[in-house]
């Protein structure tokens, strides 16, 4: 039992599905450790890591409808509390996250209200995502309002309004100690999405009605889902789906792993500082040396100042 519940926790992974004869799509996201591995590097706030949860989520489940390949990026700024928190996903699976708040103003917040809603933590900001596709030289970007009690509500808005996609989402997270005989901690976040393909539109008023009736099965099958189904290392994804939708001629695809893995390297860092104005270079230099520490993985690169200096001029003479 014991190396069946940490071999599914050591794998996150995204399971597309179609159900009604293709009419519509699904995506199961289980973050598993590489949302732990993700935590570890930080010393976030629990209700920090609750949100980077629910986004890395959130674009997981989005990446799946990707046809090429890229990135998909989701951006909080500007929020009250919660300043900032970016989250991306690659067609490949490889997430990674990164946070900042206003400390003071989170214990303020958490001392008068221990469950403080989205409203409250992100006032005045936007949810912004991104699609990089490697292949296209404009992205796609849209913004996402911030209205609503829970990120899911926000997106169930976003596609009412802006994609017109008829779509059921669920997100949770989950702080818990593992099942086992563990001392061991993790963060657990996954997703279950549900959306309706185009109808085509010469279909009679009968067809119509059937494809309604249908969709309003598979969005009531969705809503009787819990946290605890969803993120249990007991239910396999294959069970939790079967329960739900075995009635609804299920179809699962390929699974698609989700790893933690930062894109910073030394070569990204180095192109970076060669780019920097002498004054610049001046101002964060110490002991003749430049260290940046990447945001998002916590990662230290270390550079001598002539190390940068050669690599500028090999830039210009080239």
């Amino acid at each position: 039992m014991t190396n069946s519940i940490n071999t599914q926790l050591s794998n996150g992974y995204i399971i597309p599905f179609v159900l009604d004869g293709g009419m519509v799509r699904g995506r199961l996201v289980r973050l598993g450790s590489a949302f732990s591995d993700i935590t570890k590097k930080h010393q976030y706030p629990p209700i920090v890591n609750h949100y980077i949860g629910e986004m890395l989520s959130l674009g997981a489940a989005l990446i799946m409808d990707m046809k090429a390949e890229g990135i998909i990026t989701l951006q909080v700024t500007k929020g009250s509390v919660i300043r900032m928190i970016v989250a991306d996903i690659t067609s490949d699976g490889n997430v990674r996250a990164c946070a900042t708040w206003d400390d003071e103003a989170l214990n303020t917040l958490l001392q008068k209200t221990p469950k403080p809603s989205l409203a409250q933590l992100f006032a005045g900001g936007n949810l912004m995502f991104t699609v990089s596709l490697k292949h296209q030289k404009e992205d796609y970007q849209a913004i996402v309002e911030l209205n609503g009690a829970t990120l899911a509500d926000c997106m169930h808005h976003y596609f009412r309004q802006s994609e017109q996609v008829p779509t059921g989402l669920f997100i949770c997270t989950d702080f818990s100690t593992l099942p086992v005989q563990s001392e061991i901690e993790t963060f657990q976040a996954g997703a279950l999405i549900i959306q309706r393909t185009p109808i085509d539109p010469e279909s009679d008023s009968e067809t119509l009605a059937e494809i309604d009736d249908s969709w309003f099965t598979d969005i009531s099958l969705l809503a009787t889902i819990t946290p605890h189904e969803l993120l249990s290392c007991d239910i396999s994804a294959e069970m939790l789906l079967y329960r739900l939708f075995h009635e609804r001629d299920l179809h699962l695809s390929v699974p698609k792993a989700i790893q933690a893995k930062c894109r910073c390297s030394e070569e990204r860092i180095r192109d970076m500082l060669v780019n920097f104005s002498k004054d610049d270079l001046d101002a964060i230099l110490i002991d003749e040396n430049v260290t940046v520490t990447c945001d998002f993985c916590s990662t230290n690169y270390v550079f001598s100042e002539d190390e940068i200096r050669q690599a500028a001029s090999k830039r210009k003479s080239i």
